[in-house]
């Protein structure tokens, strides 16, 4: 599996990745917008978040304490506004973006699961997946204690929560424009695949 991360020498992007191993039960995992170059050759599987707070709200706690995975350890800090704002217009533009991808770029298959079905138990993944395989890993997210309690990141959460509510609100269309021009950007406006 390869991560989308900072880090010079890890492997995120599918052309490098389509050179260096073979497609063959190969996954990539990308948080940018690369595609590889044979869409119709592979499977997407585009792991979304339901609940846009609570993503906005990590996105917020992974900038400001530059951890992205693993344990975050921060002093409380506020947040402004704008960042609010900037952090959940991004993460709205990318599902119109994606969703677009979902339907209307030509892939093998297309699943989209929703992480929080995945969080809750890690044995609905096959399930997910439209695969019989029994899930085999004891693994579970909650147990691991890894992520941070919003309310202890971040000082003026509870107004950061009603920045949210209303920007998921009042700027919808914003973010779906961008979505819409980031898609017709990479894909020339092409529906209907």
């Amino acid at each position: 599996m390869f991560t989308a991360n900072t880090a010079p020498i890890t492997l995120y992007e599918y052309g490098i990745t389509e050179q260096l191993v073979s497609i063959t039960n190969t996954i990539v995992q990308c948080h940018l917008k690369e595609m590889p170059k044979d869409t119709h050759k592979w499977d997407l599987i585009f792991n979304k978040r339901h609940d846009l707070i609570c993503q906005t709200l990590s996105s917020i706690i992974a900038r400001q304490t530059n951890v992205w995975h693993g344990d975050a350890k921060a002093e409380q800090f506020n947040v402004e506004e704008s960042f609010v704002k900037q952090e959940l217009i991004k993460h709205m533009a990318y599902n119109t973006y994606m969703d677009l991808v979902c339907k209307h770029v030509e892939w093998k298959s297309v699943t989209v699961i929703e992480m929080e079905d995945i969080i809750t138990n890690p044995r609905n993944i096959p399930r997910l997946l439209g695969k019989d395989d029994v899930y085999k890993s004891s693994w579970e997210h909650l147990n691991h204690k890894k992520a941070m309690r919003y309310q202890d990141a971040i000082a003026n959460y509870d107004e950061v929560i009603i920045m949210i509510k209303e920007s998921k609100t009042s700027d919808k269309e914003l973010a779906t424009a961008y979505g819409l021009v980031d898609y017709d950007m990479r894909f020339g406006g092409k529906y209907g695949a």
